[in-house]
């Protein structure tokens, strides 16, 4: 709520003094179908069908050079969030040509999202709140970050992007995050009234326990680690490191390691790029809010941490007339189901294909159609599919 309040101050009293308001608009229809395992697979997904739309405004306002505002609203009808975690609303302050602040809620991305991303694919992207200090020359890159987030506590984040590099390194980030930042420091956050009283509620009722129940996640919440990427003529390549625990900072159990290599071959108005990667999870790496549809399957049937390891390989096809196609290939050696089962619908050995065809009519409107299929390691027992539409503009 006292977010909302802000969101209404902000553009009531930057509208009013603004010599310079930009306003936009996004709409996204998705319709979906999906197709458990077993059965005619064609005739589950004409009878499994679902859809979904998101609508997006928002509005950036300059009453000065070295000030700017943008307030924004997520809609979406299957959506029933409170208002506080669909809202965008922030400033941004120039302090000198190359020092910026930022207060409020906005979206957050390190170097490729392996580790922090936007996920704009949900209804709701990942929105952070708080403080955010950039600093950016022509040598280096300096976000600190202060900020909470709905589904994780309280983050401090330091990443620093190196630019003088030649185009071999194009890309060179590393990151260092801390999270629960009030909890690794011994402070205590405090409750409101009525969760203080749900607490000791939750507490009489417990059954007595005799010793205290150790943390088996082997996680310490400080995340530290490195992206790379860059190429020389159709070679590309792109690499992420990451560990969840400084104490145990060269085990396996502990790292994230994601990347791939790539070549593009340069044709008539088109270009075709061939790649194949890997990643691999510790088995006690907690993965944190990293881009989950773009990375293991777009079916979304797994979500990193605990274990998962998979190799992956693909074509992609890409006109001058903004056609874009593609086919990527997932093989799944260990699918961390027996650490997640939670979440994870996939056993060791199985496959999963993506197709996709997307089309950019013009600056304002796309559209994009694409299919995924599950295929088992045990091949009779079926198929699962999922066809997604999506247009925005």
């Amino acid at each position: 709520m006292k977010l909302l309040v802000v969101l209404l101050l902000t553009v009531a009293g930057l509208q009013a003094v603004a010599v310079d308001a930009d306003f936009s608009g996004e709409y996204r229809f998705r319709a979906s179908s999906e197709s458990s395992a077993g059965g005619d697979v064609v005739d589950n997904l004409g009878t499994n069908l679902s859809s979904d739309i998101r609508a997006k405004v928002s509005g950036s306002f300059r009453p000065s050079e070295s000030f700017e505002g943008v307030a924004g609203l997520y809609l979406d009808l299957d959506d029933y969030s409170a208002l506080s975690d669909r809202m965008v609303a922030y400033g941004d302050w120039m302090i000198s040509d190359e020092f910026m602040l930022r207060a409020g809620q906005s979206t957050y991305k390190i170097a490729d999202g392996s580790v922090i991303g936007i996920n704009d694919y949900d209804a709701v992207p990942t929105l952070f709140k708080g403080l955010f200090l950039t600093h950016s020359s022509e040598n280096v890159g300096l976000d600190v970050a202060l900020v909470q987030n709905k589904d994780v506590s309280d983050l401090f984040i330091v990443s620093v992007d190196a630019r003088s590099f030649p185009d071999l390194v194009k890309t060179a980030n590393f990151h260092l995050i801390v999270k629960d930042v009030r909890g690794q420091m011994g402070i205590e956050k405090p409750l409101s009234p009525l969760a203080a009283a749900q607490q000791a509620l939750m507490a009489s009722e417990a059954p007595a326990v005799d010793g205290a129940v150790a943390d088996d996640s082997g996680s310490e919440g400080v995340y530290l680690g490195a992206t790379l990427g860059g190429g020389a003529g159709g070679f590309g390549y792109k690499v992420t490191a990451s560990t969840d625990s400084l104490t145990n900072i060269l085990s396996l159990s502990s790292l994230l390691i994601n990347g791939k290599v790539s070549y593009s071959f340069e044709m008539d108005n088109s270009t075709l790029k061939a790649f194949i990667g890997g990643h691999m999870d510790g088995s006690d790496y907690d993965a944190l809010l990293y881009e989950r549809h773009y990375n293991a399957g777009k079916m979304d049937l797994v979500q990193w941490g605990r274990g998962l390891t998979y190799v992956y390989g693909g074509l992609a096809y890409k006109t001058s007339a903004d056609w874009k196609l593609g086919v990527k290939g997932y093989h799944f050696l260990d699918s961390n189901a027996d650490m997640r089962p939670d979440v994870t619908q996939v056993s060791d050995g199985d496959t999963e294909v993506d197709v996709y065809v997307k089309k950019n009519f013009n600056s304002s409107v796309s559209g994009k159609v694409w299919a995924g299929v599950l295929v088992p390691k045990a091949g009779d027992t079926g198929v699962k599919a999922q066809a997604v539409v999506q247009m925005k503009f």
